[in-house]
């Protein structure tokens, strides 16, 4: 066997397996990073604020709400899990947003449903979480 026949050889399977590794697009990174778990921020959901948020999910539990926070692909901006009291019951509520208008929040709620089909989604006062918690 010639001694340079190894390296060709080497060098056809590294070709080999670089070919047949998925490419990493744009949207898988953006997909990947959006699903990490959140960290802290220091920008705090200003409850005592007017306008309006977006809901994407209320939960029984803190780690549910969480858990399903941590599914939603989002492109910007930062989701929250807020806890509200209605009639005497805690739910854990996911929100997106604090915007001045009722159609700024729609808007908002609208580019997440097209990264997100299956979301369901509700345009709230963020008066009326005030009310509630």
């Amino acid at each position: 066997m010639p001694v340079d026949a190894e390296p060709q050889l080497e060098s056809e399977n590294q070709n080999k397996v670089e070919n047949e590794a998925e490419p990493i697009t744009e949207n898988k990174a953006e997909k990947t990073a959006q699903q990490l778990p959140r960290q802290p921020v220091e920008i705090a959901f200003d409850i005592s604020a007017d306008g309006y948020t977006v809901q994407l999910g209320a939960y029984l539990s803190q780690a549910m709400a969480e858990r399903s926070a941590d599914k939603i692909i989002i492109l910007q901006g930062e989701l929250r899990v807020r806890n509200i009291i209605a009639a005497g019951r805690h739910s854990f509520v996911i929100v997106y947003g604090q915007y001045e208008t009722q159609q700024q929040a729609q808007d908002a709620a609208e580019g997440i449903r097209v990264l997100n089909p299956q979301l369901e989604y509700w345009v709230r006062s963020i008066k009326s979480m005030r009310d509630r918690s």
